[in-house]
């Protein structure tokens, strides 16, 4: 699955996200995005489900799960430019994701040293940590992007 052109185009920030998220010293090798809702008719998400004929789900519960970084990436760039709320389980799994559709993506890690290193790939690109949650296992980074309009 190719990242459709017109997600490239209007997510200058979206893009680096999810790249950054995808590579890893240890590549997933699967990754599976579950709605958890859907805010509005998510129209990226329906077209990428389309072109790969799939029927165009999107209730809750509703999972897809791609194989490879080009497939892995695109599933979460659709799911990151859309009104949804859903998780991302990648595997092997060095953490996971809770992203909500107001922007906000929280990182669970089993280990403080996972969450360190993903919040640092992050924060190195500049995208903006939420801090306040010292000891924990998790990791709030804050995904401002404009692309949320029809």
């Amino acid at each position: 699955m190719e990242v459709p052109a017109d997600l490239q185009d209007s997510s200058k920030k979206i893009q680096p996200f999810v790249a950054a998220i995808v590579a890893t010293d240890q590549p997933f090798q699967t990754a599976c995005v579950t709605i958890e809702q859907a805010v509005i008719e998510p129209r990226h998400w329906i077209d990428l489900l389309t072109r790969y004929s799939l029927p165009p789900r999107y209730e809750k519960g509703v999972s897809v799960t791609a194989a490879g970084q080009q497939e892995i990436e695109a599933v979460l760039a659709a799911a990151f430019s859309d009104w949804v709320d859903f998780v991302f389980v990648p595997s092997p799994t060095r953490f996971v994701i809770y992203a909500d559709h107001d922007e906000y993506t929280t990182f669970y890690a089993q280990t403080r040293s996972a969450l360190k290193w993903i919040a640092e790939v992050l924060t190195g690109q500049g995208f903006e940590t939420i801090t306040g949650m010292k000891g924990s296992l998790s990791r709030v980074i804050r995904l401002i992007v404009d692309v949320k309009s029809p």
